[in-house]
């Protein structure tokens, strides 16, 4: 029998540990799948009315990452623990892993709606576009509406959503189903900050019970709250100035 030079050797060699490795990353990746569907299976049957966006490994062992709409949240890998907090990197400079997830869900959930929903003033150039959860009869968000101006001169797009401090069927969230359901929103919008009233009306696809439904999942407790572009989620007041200064160093935070 002829024997094989060393170049074959070499190729049959390489040719075998390339199947192993591969063979051993697809049964890794199928174990991995068969987990996601077996935790897709137990949270759904403890809450079938829940979107899953999405599920994946972190850098604990046996604990995932579930993304339901704009909020994150833990699981153990047999599905038997469910939990709420935050992961912190203490190696990577307490880089907080949760937060970081849950940025990149705020946006997608932000990407979901429909441009009528909110009720824009945009600036005929835009640089930067920030989305606020504001409350009609709340001082701090009237204050940040006559603001408006000032903050569309410096190139800043705001899209208002909706979040009434009052319980649905109360006289601030009925004002703010007439806002958003008024023939000129934006006109509507800035007559009831101004304190004024408001024709009252409905319409059958009011965006308010959803706005206000995707506000608490954010976990938003007060307003005006800011939505930046980069999903960092600002509670409270800017003024217009410290608003652009935020905005100019958006990499940074």
């Amino acid at each position: 029998m002829k024997k094989l030079n060393f170049p074959c050797k070499q190729l049959i060699l390489s040719f075998v540990f390339l199947c192993t490795f591969f063979g051993s990353v697809l049964s890794f990746a199928t174990e991995d799948e068969a987990t996601r569907q077996n935790l897709v299976k137990i949270l759904q049957s403890h809450f079938p009315d829940i979107k899953l966006e999405e599920i994946v490994a972190t850098p604990i062992k046996e604990i995932y990452q579930v993304t339901h709409g704009p909020k994150v949240l833990y699981i153990s890998t047999e599905g038997r623990f469910l939990f709420l907090g935050d992961i912190i990197d203490t190696q990577d400079k307490l880089k907080n892993i949760t937060e970081l997830a849950r940025r990149q869900a705020r946006i997608k959930a932000l990407q979901q709606l429909k441009p009528e929903q909110s009720i824009n003033f945009i600036p005929k150039t835009v640089k930067h576009t920030v989305t606020v959860f504001t409350d009609l009869d709340c001082g701090y968000c009237q204050k940040f509406h006559s603001n408006i101006k000032a903050l569309n001169d410096k190139g800043i797009a705001v899209k208002y959503l909706a979040f009434p401090r009052g319980e649905p069927g109360s006289e601030n969230y009925q004002k703010a189903i007439s806002v958003w359901c008024a023939k000129n929103p934006n006109e509507a919008l800035t007559a009831a900050k101004l304190q004024k009233e408001v024709q009252k009306t409905t319409c059958d696809k009011n965006p308010v019970d959803g706005e206000h439904e995707l506000g608490i999942l954010m976990g938003i407790t007060g307003t005006p709250t800011l939505i930046l572009e980069n999903g960092v989620m600002i509670p409270g007041y800017l003024p217009p100035e410290k608003l652009e200064e935020v905005l100019a160093r958006l990499n940074e935070i």
